[in-house]
């Protein structure tokens, strides 16, 4: 089905493009964390045959959630619509002419191409998920140098934690990821050592790492001069109400609640770190839809008036648990 270059084999392409630096997330999209290469093989498989997606984290982990290094970067380019497919094309032509003398792989989707570029050194070690994100940001936005593409999917961009289709395996829609070339042919399938000999080099690695200590003095600068708006919070409330301590033993919560239990954890002193845990329990739970929303939520508290719902409030959206909260027995219940 494939043309394969030299003697390399599916199997062997599969756990070349595991790597062999560290574990990897594997998913449809649901996650779990393997540090055997060869599982993707059968993963890969199983998903064909349940008709089920098969993706992969973009970054090598030591352990789930927490990041080994970047040996790759990844971009997206989608065309949801039929109408769209053309303009996909030409900023998917357009973004790999810019990329030149580098040599990406490329892969078709059922929707558009996936484009990945290596590193030359094999995988750029990193101390911590904060320190890979920065790098990983830097990396993007050197290869973009300001360019903007229409057709490039923002909910990729940036995601250093996120998933993309294994290439080879079934896409759901039907068809198979498929290999391409620089004018998006079908082509020869090669071993990613022919990708890092024309990808990003020592010098090129050097740029992000210097754009991310300019990025974080400006980040720096930009904190120190933001005004802050927000509100202290209701007297007495200093801690999770029993109404969200109720709503988080059990399995479901709308969305609505979610929001608004970011809020209470904000206002109740906990970290962003600690308030992404609070979600974890939920059937629904993906970890990089987490992290995005929780993280522009906050950002939207530090800088807006919203204080924490009040308890009327949320007697009127049906959430107060009324007489197992001391604070509705002490406030609301009529003698």
């Amino acid at each position: 089905m494939w043309d394969f270059h030299g003697s390399l084999t599916y199997s062997e392409f599969l756990v070349e493009w595991f790597g062999l630096h560290a574990g990897r997330e594997l998913g449809d999209p649901d996650q779990h964390y393997t540090n055997n290469p060869t599982e993707i093989i059968g993963f890969v498989r199983e998903c064909k045959k349940a008709n089920k997606p098969a993706f992969m984290s973009v970054t090598p982990r030591k352990e789930h959630n927490l990041i080994y290094g970047v040996d790759r970067i990844f971009f997206d380019f989608d065309a949801h619509k039929p109408k769209q497919k053309d303009s996909m094309t030409q900023d998917t032509k357009r973004f790999i002419s810019n990329l030149r003398p580098i040599k990406p792989f490329i892969t078709k989707t059922f929707h558009g191409y996936h484009i990945n570029l290596f590193f030359k050194e094999g995988c750029i070690r990193t101390n911590s998920n904060i320190q890979a994100k920065e790098f990983y940001v830097a990396c993007q936005n050197l290869l973009l140098n300001g360019n903007q593409y229409k057709r490039l999917c923002k909910q990729t961009l940036y995601r250093v934690k996120g998933l993309a289709r294994i290439p080879l395996s079934w896409h759901e829609s039907g068809g198979w990821v498929t290999v391409v070339d620089e004018k998006l042919e079908p082509t020869k399938i090669r071993g990613l050592d022919y990708y890092r000999m024309y990808g990003l080099d020592n010098e090129f690695v050097e740029r992000a790492v210097r754009l991310m200590g300019l990025t974080r003095k400006a980040n720096a600068e930009r904190e120190k001069n933001r005004k802050v708006y927000y509100k202290s919070p209701p007297k007495g409330v200093f801690k999770i109400r029993p109404c969200f301590e109720y709503a988080l033993e059990q399995s479901e919560m709308d969305h609505h609640q979610r929001l608004a239990l970011v809020g209470e954890a904000f206002w109740a002193g906990k970290t962003p770190q600690q308030i992404k845990d609070l979600f974890k329990k939920r059937r629904d739970y993906r970890e990089d839809k987490t992290d995005y929303q929780v993280d522009w939520l906050l950002n939207k508290l530090k800088q807006e008036k919203m204080p924490p719902y009040r308890c009327e409030t949320m007697i009127g959206l049906g959430w107060c648990i009324k007489s197992r909260c001391p604070i509705w027995n002490r406030k609301f219940k009529q003698n």
